[in-house]
């Protein structure tokens, strides 16, 4: 009878409990269906024998739980909780691969998700995570791959702009358009893939098929911002200087990119000759950006057609002073990359990477760079000018004793004898 009653108890407390974070679910109470899990849990774990898929099925539901209270980090420890107690368990470990996904880990969800792959390729869930995980760890030669065997199947769209994307990413500029006309046949209205047409056929000078293509669009969506501005970008460029200006200022009415008109605006009156109106919207475009070269440029050279000399030289004086590179930065750069060059064993590279740290150091400079720089020459077969640097880093390092200067002297001995080797050589 005790034991009766005490099964009845049990089994009661469980239907509560199932009702409890069943019910919780029902009102979007993540926080309550996850004390009622946990609860749940418990009571399934302190059972003999424990009842393993009713606890995976329970941990299971908690991360879900987790996952839309954002706690991405707790969801993943509740499934790896019960990853394993089911042989390929293909949900455990597709959760706990967004859960990865979620939290960021690029690389680790890249690698979750490529092993779901290889476990069930026809998942085409699994296929397209891993083509966009590949993709978003700069992997454009595997996303491609991987979306041009989806596409052997299906022609899904944002297949299509994965594989675009990773031409596009690769310099692949031909096949990217290839791919991206096929994606705007399916999707005319999406103007993101016209903006990736147009680019590449403005640096390919197209402009007319880019006028084209700009100008269908907007017969469907005339106050469209982004393509107004790529079809005044591609009126300008084709020589139509007046319906140019005309669009940039419809442009710059509805809301537009202020620099890019103004800049636009500038240089369509500069090609009709307006110098001053040119150089008034110059002017404005330079209130926004004052360190673009270009601008600064065009700027000056409009201003000295109204006369205004003396503030177009300021202004010429100014881009040059823009265009000279900060020494000190060219400097860190170059010795930066020396190193990384040397460690890398590309030693001819780092050569000119440390020559180039030299010539911008200036009084800087340190004298670890003529060590590293007489390495490189002894290691390219240059030993008068390793002497020579070697000798430098002495005179840099003074009297003062290391492990460095002992390393050097060593090598002045070295790069001594290979010199007198080589005069011996000479002289037979």
């Amino acid at each position: 009878m005790k034991k009766l009653l005490l099964s009845l108890i049990i089994l009661f407390a469980n239907i509560s409990y199932a009702q409890d974070w069943r019910s919780a679910l029902e009102k979007f109470d993540y926080r309550g269906a996850i004390k009622a899990l946990d609860s749940e849990i418990a009571l399934q774990l302190n059972r003999v024998p424990v009842d393993s898929a009713q606890v995976r099925m329970l941990a299971v539901n908690k991360a879900k739980c987790q996952k839309q209270i954002m706690d991405f980090d707790g969801a993943y420890e509740s499934l790896a909780m019960v990853y394993g107690w089911q042989e390929a368990d293909m949900v455990v470990l597709g959760e706990m691969a967004e859960c990865v996904r979620l939290m960021g880990n690029t690389a680790e969800a890249l690698t979750l998700y490529g092993l779901l792959h290889k476990m069930y390729p026809g998942n085409l869930y699994f296929s397209l995570q891993n083509m966009s995980l590949q993709y978003a760890a700069g992997l454009y030669g595997e996303s491609l791959n991987s979306g041009k065997s989806l596409l052997r199947s299906d022609t899904l769209p944002v297949v299509l702009n994965c594989v675009g994307n990773s031409f596009n990413k690769l310099k692949e500029k031909d096949s990217a358009l290839v791919y991206y006309g096929k994606l705007y046949e399916m999707v005319p209205y999406d103007h993101k893939v016209l903006e990736k047409i147009s680019s590449i056929l403005l640096d390919k000078e197209l402009y007319d098929s880019v006028t084209v293509l700009c100008s269908n669009y907007l017969q469907m969506d005339s106050l469209n911002i982004p393509i107004n501005g790529i079809y005044g970008v591609a009126l300008h460029y084709k020589g139509d200087y007046k319906q140019s200006r005309e669009i940039f200022e419809t442009y710059l009415d509805a809301g537009g990119d202020s620099l890019t008109a103004f800049y636009y605006l500038g240089m369509n009156y500069l090609k009709e000759k307006n110098y001053y109106v040119a150089a008034t919207n110059f002017s404005k475009a330079m209130k926004i950006d004052s360190t673009d070269v270009d601008l600064i440029y065009y700027t000056a050279y409009s201003t000295a057609e109204t006369w205004r000399r003396n503030e177009a030289l300021d202004l010429y004086a100014l881009a040059e002073q823009l265009l000279q590179p900060d020494s000190m930065m060219v400097y860190k750069i170059s010795y930066g990359k020396a190193e990384a060059h040397l460690k890398c064993g590309h030693h001819k590279d780092a050569e000119a990477s440390y020559l180039k740290a030299i010539r911008y150091g200036a009084k800087d400079i340190s004298g670890m760079i003529y060590c590293r720089l007489g390495y490189c020459y002894r290691l390219a077969g240059k030993f008068e000018k390793a002497l020579e640097a070697y000798e430098k880093y002495l005179k840099y390092w003074g009297e003062e004793e290391s492990s460095t200067k002992k390393f050097v002297l060593n090598e002045i001995e070295y790069v001594k004898e290979e010199l007198f080797m080589k005069e011996g050589a000479k002289s037979k």
